[in-house]
């Protein structure tokens, strides 16, 4: 009877083991998303205008890994007819210039997207939101880089991609039928 006891403890102790490590092992972030230094940069982007969808999409999964090496070592591009036309075939003239941008995700599909920017400095803040399941199911969340491409009035000066991994408390405040989930 002892013997069979320490085997149920230790079949239990190898099928919590799994779950503890994928709720207790902190994201891991990408090279490209915001860094602590640049947060100040950012705080008061609730005051930034909020970009319309018309303005901007992720690039399609498809073109993504045509788009990301673009992006290595800058975090724009500007994009001519054609580069349009293959990196955001769904997106009918936005207002302004295009340009293909940085972003991060911890999913290849974001539950949700909020592009902001900052007309005086030229400053644009890229968040992609991803529900993590209120951390139900075991594994370890790894940002991984995306690209959009958004219409601007003229060329950005910085960019901010921020990957966002939360539960429930994401969708706090945010009416499901505005969010953007393209």
């Amino acid at each position: 009877m002892p013997h069979s006891t320490s085997t149920i403890r230790a079949i239990i102790g190898c099928l919590v083991l799994p779950f503890l490590t994928g709720c207790l092992a902190p994201p891991k972030r990408h090279a490209w998303q915001i860094t602590r230094e640049d947060f100040p940069q950012v705080r008061d982007s609730d005051s930034w205008s909020q970009l319309s969808t018309n303005d901007y999409v992720r690039v399609p999964d498809v073109q993504r890994t045509n788009a990301v090496p673009l992006l290595q070592e800058h975090s724009f591009v500007q994009l001519d007819t054609p580069q349009l036309s293959t990196f955001a075939p769904g997106l009918a003239g936005g207002t302004g210039q295009a340009y293909l941008v940085r972003g991060a995700a911890f999913s290849s599909h974001p539950a949700f997207t909020i592009v902001r920017w900052d007309a005086t400095t030229g400053r644009l803040l890229v968040q992609q939101f991803t529900y993590d399941g209120e951390m139900m199911m075991p594994s370890r969340w790894v940002a991984e880089p995306n690209a959009l491409v958004v219409f601007l009035p003229r060329a950005p000066e910085h960019i901010y991609p921020d990957a966002v991994l939360g539960g429930d408390w994401i969708f706090r405040g945010r009416k499901s039928n505005t969010l953007d989930s393209r």
